[in-house]
């Protein structure tokens, strides 16, 4: 069975080690790229025999051309909520994750968002 963890962390020497512990054999490296020359680079660098890693492209704010960009790049596209205009943009443009949908300053969740997003 394949076990999954998401990070915001990229040490490929910490992670393998990790693994073992934590009986995972599949990382999603999750992470704002610059560019995607950036991705590449950290895709051939983190390439691994005992541990499988993934790309998770982090927007961290609404931009739709980026989004669609990376979705044909990375193997996954999330969006760092902290207000509900970037909750609804990830919902509306079908952003694979949405990362802290609140804020840490005002806790505020949308019900609305919260309902489509459930759907």
């Amino acid at each position: 069975m394949r076990s999954r963890d998401l990070v915001f962390y990229s040490d490929k020497t910490v992670l393998e080690r990790m693994a073992s512990a934590l009986h995972v054999n599949e990382y999603i490296v999750a992470k704002h790229f610059s560019s995607e020359k950036e991705l590449q680079l950290l895709r051939e660098k983190m390439r691994g025999d005992s541990v499988q890693f993934k790309f998770c492209h982090v927007l961290e704010r609404e931009n739709a051309q980026e989004l669609k960009r990376f979705q044909k790049k990375a193997d996954f596209v999330g969006v760092m909520g902290k207000d509900v205009g970037r909750n609804k943009f990830a919902v509306q443009h079908k952003a694979d994750f949405l990362f802290m949908p609140c804020s840490f300053e005002k806790p505020e969740m949308d019900a609305g968002i919260a309902r489509i997003a459930a759907e």
